[in-house]
C-alpha cells in the first residue's frame, strides 16, 4: 500500500500519514499522584493504627511524627486531593492530545459520508508507526432481526 497525505475514495485501502503531534509530558503530574498516594496511605494508616492519646512537650511542640498522629484525617485528605489533582491534569492532557489527533486524522480523510457505498463504513486502523494509519472500507455490521425482537420483548 502507498502512503498518502489525504485519503480519498479512489485510493482506498491506503495508508495515510499525519503530522507529528507532541505527546504531553505528564511526569510532574505522575509525581504529584505518587506523592498524594504516599501521603494518603500514611494518613489512613495512622487513622486506623494511631495511638489513643499523644503526649508532647509544650515548649518544644510536637515532633513530625506527632503531627501526623495529631492530624491523620486532614493528612489523608490532602493526599487524596493531590492524587486527584494529578489525575485530573493527566486526563486533561490526554484528552487534548486525542482531540488534536482526531483533528489531524479528519483533515487527512477527504471522504464525505455520502460518498461511502451502501452497506460499508470507513475503517481506520493503527500501524507500527504512530504517524501512519490504515484507511479502508469495511462491511457495516447491522444488528440482526432476532436481537431486535428480543430487545422489544424485554420491554
Amino acid at each position: 500500500m502507498n502512503i498518502y497525505k489525504k485519503a480519498t475514495l479512489d485510493n482506498l485501502p491506503c495508508l495515510i500519514e499525519i503530522e507529528k503531534i507532541e505527546k504531553p509530558n505528564d511526569n510532574f503530574f505522575v509525581f504529584i499522584m505518587l506523592l498524594g498516594s504516599i501521603v494518603a496511605v500514611i494518613g489512613l494508616f495512622t487513622v486506623f493504627t494511631g495511638p489513643e492519646a499523644i503526649y508532647y512537650d509544650r515548649i518544644s511542640g510536637p515532633t513530625f511524627e506527632q503531627y501526623i498522629q495529631l492530624y491523620p484525617g486532614p493528612i489523608a485528605s490532602i493526599g487524596i486531593l493531590l492524587f486527584n489533582i494529578g489525575n485530573y491534569y493527566i486526563k486533561k492532557n490526554k484528552e487534548e492530545y486525542l482531540l488534536k489527533l482526531d483533528i489531524h486524522l479528519r483533515s487527512a480523510i477527504d471522504i464525505s459520508d455520502d460518498e461511502i457505498p451502501e452497506g460499508y463504513e470507513l475503517g481506520l486502523g493503527n500501524t507500527d508507526s504512530e504517524l501512519v494509519y490504515k484507511c479502508f472500507l469495511k462491511w457495516k455490521v447491522e444488528p440482526s432481526d432476532q436481537s431486535e425482537r428480543t430487545a422489544e420483548e424485554a420491554k
